[in-house]
């Protein structure tokens, strides 16, 4: 078990904040339920210090306890915010620099990356790789409105 780092010490930090950030990222897709002994020595704090901060952190549903086992797991709230951070994330723009390097590997293969966004039902990229011996860069072209082909939609 891996204990999670403890950041610098800054000023103007508060250290129970810091601490409850710290016991939310040890868990893991691995350990992805973990109770207070565990808790506490990954994160090198007293029992009672981790028991504190779960009761804490279940009331604000950022953490969950298992009914039949005691131990805890990230709560509902976090998928929340993971929800309105997607939200703002623009998947094509995010993606595009991992096109481009999968089209330069390819070298001179064209590399079709599809999504669907909230502003058009499916958006597709296109890149390819002119950089074979003479060196130039990669291209990607992008169609806003492309066909959705299995339901019929444009």
């Amino acid at each position: 078990m891996e204990r999670v780092k403890k950041p610098k010490p800054r000023r103007m930090r508060l250290s129970s904040v810091a601490n409850a950030v710290r016991l939310t990222k040890a868990f893991s897709e691995q350990e992805y339920e973990m109770g207070i002994s565990a808790l506490a020595t990954r994160l090198g704090l007293a029992k009672s210090t981790v028991h504190r901060l779960a009761t804490t952190l279940v009331e604000y549903d950022m953490l969950e306890q298992n009914r039949e086992t005691g131990k805890y797991r990230l709560g509902l709230a976090f998928f929340e915010l993971g929800t309105l951070v997607r939200r703002k994330m623009d998947a094509a723009t995010e993606a595009q620099g991992e096109i481009h390097a999968l089209a330069e590997r390819r070298q001179k293969a064209g590399v079709h990356a599809a999504h669907i966004s909230r502003h058009s039902p499916l958006a597709t990229h296109f890149a390819t790789s002119t950089k074979n011996h003479n060196g130039r860069a990669t291209h990607l072209s992008h169609d806003e409105r492309s066909r959705c082909r299995c339901c019929g939609t444009e």
